[in-house]
C-alpha cells in the first residue's frame, strides 16, 4: 500500500492500483454517485486521478490530525508477535471508518465525495477482479482471519457493499461487527485503536491459537 502517513510525512501514490483506467469500474462508481458518465471524455483518466488523488490526501490528512499511534494494540509488548499484527489491522479498519464519519461531520463535508468515489472505485473493482475466483477453504486459521478482515473493511468503508457475513466465520462477525462500527464512531482515539480490537482480538483468538 503506496497510500499512508507516519504522522510527520504524508505519501500518496493515486496511479498505483491504475483505478483510473479501468472504464468499467468508472461508470459503476460514476452510476452509484449519480455522476454523469465520464469516461467517454478524452481526459477522463486525468478527471479520475485528480478525485483518486485529492481523496487520498483528505484522508491521510485527517489520520495526522485525529489519529494518535501511540495507543495502538500493535504496541501492547504483552500480546503475542501476531496478536500485535491483527489487532494493528482491526486497529486500521476502526480508524478509516472514523476518519470517513469525521469527513462527513466536522466541516469536511466538501471532500466527503471523491473519497466515496473512490471507496465505490475500490469496491467495483475488487468485485471485477474476484469475479469466478474459488473461495480459499474457510476451514483454515489463516483464511479465517483474511475473510473476517476483509468482510469487516468493506462493511465499514463501502456503503455498497452488498457482501453477507460467510457462515464459517458467521458467529465471529455477529460479536465483532457492533463493536466495529461502535469504535469507529468513538472520539476517544483509545478506545478505537486499542480497547476495541483487543476486544475483537478475543472473539477471534481460537483462530490465533490454531
Amino acid at each position: 500500500n503506496m497510500n499512508y502517513t507516519d504522522m510527520k510525512h504524508i505519501h500518496v501514490s493515486p496511479g498505483t492500483e491504475r483505478l483510473f483506467c479501468n472504464k468499467n469500474t468508472l461508470k459503476q462508481a460514476c452510476a452509484y454517485m449519480g455522476y454523469k458518465d465520464f469516461t467517454n471524455e478524452p481526459e477522463y483518466e486525468e478527471i479520475a486521478l485528480e478525485r483518486i488523488h485529492e481523496a487520498l490526501l483528505v484522508h491521510e490528512t485527517l489520520h495526522c490530525i485525529y489519529t494518535n499511534t501511540r495507543y495502538s494494540v500493535g504496541n501492547k509488548t504483552t500480546l503475542s508477535p501476531v496478536q500485535q499484527k491483527i489487532g494493528h489491522m482491526i486497529g486500521n479498519i476502526i480508524e478509516d471508518r472514523f476518519i470517513e464519519n469525521i469527513v462527513s461531520t466536522d466541516g469536511f463535508k466538501g471532500f466527503g465525495e471523491n473519497i466515496l468515489f473512490l471507496n465505490a472505485m475500490l469496491y467495483f473493482d475488487k468485485q471485477e477482479k474476484c469475479a469466478g475466483k474459488e473461495e480459499p477453504d474457510p476451514e483454515k486459521p489463516e483464511n479465517k482471519i483474511n475473510a473476517f478482515l476483509s468482510y469487516a473493511a468493506e462493511k465499514l468503508t463501502c456503503p455498497m457493499s452488498t457482501a453477507e457475513m460467510p457462515e464459517s466465520i458467521k458467529p465471529e462477525l455477529e460479536k465483532a461487527m457492533p463493536i466495529f462500527f461502535s469504535a469507529a464512531a468513538d472520539r476517544k482515539c483509545e478506545n478505537r485503536l486499542y480497547n476495541a480490537p483487543l476486544e475483537i482480538l478475543k472473539i477471534i483468538s481460537p483462530w490465533l491459537e490454531e
